[in-house]
C-alpha cells in the first residue's frame, strides 16, 4: 500500500508521480501481488491526475506501471448506506502493464453500484461510456451514462476523457477481463457532453471531431474514454471506462459524414456524403449565433431549399434519433388568394417542425411599402386564406426588405395543418393589409 488514509480525507491531490517506473520515467517495475496506490473510506474525495483546465495538465498527470490487481482498496465503512462512498476523479494519467480496471473493479468489496450510488442514474448497469462502431478516426461517436438527480451540478457539464488504451495492459485477462483490462495508456484530450464541439444535440450523447489527434485505423481499434460528474459538493467521479473498439472498428472506417452545397436557379441543393441515415440537418445564420437549430430530419442525401439568405451555415449529423419535420415556401403577390397581388415584392423561407416546437427563417424584399405585420396562417376558409396561426418575428425592424427568423411554440392541430399542407407564410403593409406576398409551406 503507498498511501492509507486512516479517516475521511477530502480535496486530497495525487498528481505528477511515477509509480511503478525507475529514475528513466520509462523502465517500468512489476509491483507486489496485491499492492494498491490507495486505501480510502467513505466520505472522502480525492483527485489523482489533472483537473483538466488547461494548465499544466501533462505535468499534474501521473504515470503507474505494473499494478497486478486494483489500484484503489476501499474500506468496507464504504458500504455504510448512511454516507457517501470515496468519490475519485481519476484524469488524464498514463497507464501500463496494469491489471482491472479503475477507479472499482467486479470482484472488490465495494461494488461498482455501491461506488457510484449518488453520480449516476443507474449506477449498477449503467457506469461506463459507449463508443460506437460508425465511429472514425475523425469523427468519435457515443454516449455518457445518464447522472444521479442533479449531476451533473448547476452550470457543469460531463466532460469526456479520451485515450489510447494500453496494450500491456488489453492482453491481461481474466473471467472478469476476458477481453482484457482497459486502462489508459495515452491522454489524448477531453469534451464536454451537450458543449460547443459536441456535434451531437441528443442528450447523453456525443459526436466530436477528432481529426487533430491523426489516429490511425489501428489506434481507432484502441480508442477508450471516461466520463466525469460533477457533484453539487464540487468532487468529480469518473466513470468506468468505455470498452475499446477492437475489431468491431472494422465496421467504422467508411468515411465520416460530409455537406455540400450547390446553387442552381434560385434553389440551394445540399448532398450528404458519408455517415448513415436518418440524417439530422442544422441551420444557423452566421457563424456568431451560439445556437444551430434542427430543421430536418431524412434519409436522403439530397436536400432542397429556397435560397432565404446570402449566408448561411449549415451542419448534419447521421444516426440521429431526432424527427424534425422541414417545409418550404416561395413567396409572391401572384399567391395571395382570394386576390392575387401586382407587386415585384419575393420572398423565401422555411418552416421546420419538432413536436410542437416551430423554427421559422423567412427573407424578403421589394415591398410597396415597409411590412406591418407576418404570420403563419391556417387555411382554414373556403377561399383558399385563413385564420392566424403564430406570429413572424422580425430580425431588426420591420422594413421593404428584411429577414424574419425565431422560434415559436405551437399547438398540436397547427401542426397537423402544416403537415396536411394547409398553411402559409404571409407578410402584410399598409398598401396591402390582407397580405402583399405569401408562400404556400410544402415539403421539400
Amino acid at each position: 500500500m503507498f498511501v492509507e488514509f486512516r479517516r475521511s480525507a477530502t480535496n486530497v491531490v495525487i498528481a505528477g508521480n511515477y509509480v511503478g517506473f525507475g529514475f528513466d520515467g520509462k523502465t517500468n517495475y512489476t509491483t507486489a501481488e496485491g499492492t494498491a496506490l490507495l486505501l480510502v473510506r467513505k466520505d472522502s474525495s480525492i483527485r489523482v491526475g489533472s483537473n483538466v483546465d488547461g494548465k499544466s495538465d501533462a505535468a499534474e498527470a501521473n504515470h503507474f506501471a505494473n499494478f497486478a490487481g486494483p489500484m484503489f482498496k476501499f474500506h468496507n465503512n464504504n458500504n455504510d448506506e448512511d454516507n457517501a462512498p470515496v468519490r475519485i476523479a481519476f484524469r488524464g494519467n498514463e497507464v501500463v502493464h496494469c491489471f482491472g480496471v479503475i477507479p472499482v473493479n467486479p470482484s472488490q468489496n465495494v461494488t461498482a453500484e455501491r461506488f457510484f450510488t449518488g453520480a449516476l442514474a443507474l449506477p449498477a448497469t449503467a457506469n461506463a461510456p459507449i463508443l460506437k462502431t460508425n465511429s472514425t478516426p475523425s469523427i468519435v461517436i457515443g454516449t455518457v451514462p445518464a447522472g444521479a438527480d442533479g449531476v451533473p451540478a448547476v452550470g457543469a457539464k460531463i466532460e469526456v476523457d479520451f485515450y489510447l488504451a494500453d496494450l500491456g495492459s488489453l492482453a491481461m485477462t481474466n473471467a472478469d477481463f476476458p477481453a482484457g483490462s482497459v486502462q489508459g495508456g495515452k491522454y489524448l484530450g477531453t469534451f464536454a457532453e451537450g458543449g460547443s464541439l459536441d456535434l451531437d444535440v441528443a442528450a447523453r450523447s456525443f459526436r466530436f471531431n477528432i481529426a487533430a489527434w491523426g489516429l490511425s485505423r489501428e489506434d481507432l481499434k484502441r480508442l477508450t474514454c471516461t466520463a466525469n460528474y460533477r457533484l453539487s459538493s464540487g468532487a468529480v467521479v469518473t466513470s468506468l471506462p468505455a470498452d475499446v473498439l477492437g475489431d468491431k472498428a472494422q465496421d467504422a472506417l467508411s468515411s465520416s459524414v460530409s455537406i455540400a452545397a450547390s446553387v442552381a436557379d434560385g434553389t440551394l441543393t445540399l448532398t450528404i456524403t458519408g455517415g448513415k441515415a436518418p440524417f439530422l440537418l442544422q441551420f444557423k445564420a452566421s457563424l456568431a449565433d451560439a445556437t444551430w437549430n434542427d430543421i430536418y430530419t431524412t434519409s436522403s442525401r439530397t436536400i432542397s431549399l429556397p435560397i432565404v439568405a446570402s449566408v448561411g451555415m449549415f451542419r448534419v449529423s447521421d444516426s440521429t434519433t431526432k424527427s424534425v419535420k422541414l417545409y418550404r415556401a416561395t413567396l409572391s403577390g401572384g399567391a395571395e388568394k382570394p386576390t392575387a397581388i401586382i407587386t415585384s415584392a419575393t420572398g423565401a423561407g422555411f418552416l421546420a417542425i419538432d413536436g410542437t416546437k416551430a423554427f421559422f427563417f423567412v427573407s424578403y424584399q421589394g415591398l410597396k411599402a415597409k411590412a406591418t405585420a407576418s404570420y403563419v396562417h391556417r387555411v382554414d376558409l373556403a377561399n383558399g386564406a385563413g385564420s392566424v396561426a403564430f406570429a413572424l418575428t422580425p430580425v431588426g425592424a420591420l422594413g421593404t426588405s428584411g429577414v424574419l427568423a425565431g422560434s415559436a411554440t405551437i399547438t398540436a392541430a397547427d401542426a397537423a395543418n402544416v403537415e396536411a399542407g394547409k398553411a402559409y407564410f404571409n407578410i402584410h403593409t399598409s398598401v396591402n393589409p390582407e397580405g402583399e406576398i405569401r408562400g404556400d409551406l410544402v415539403k421539400p
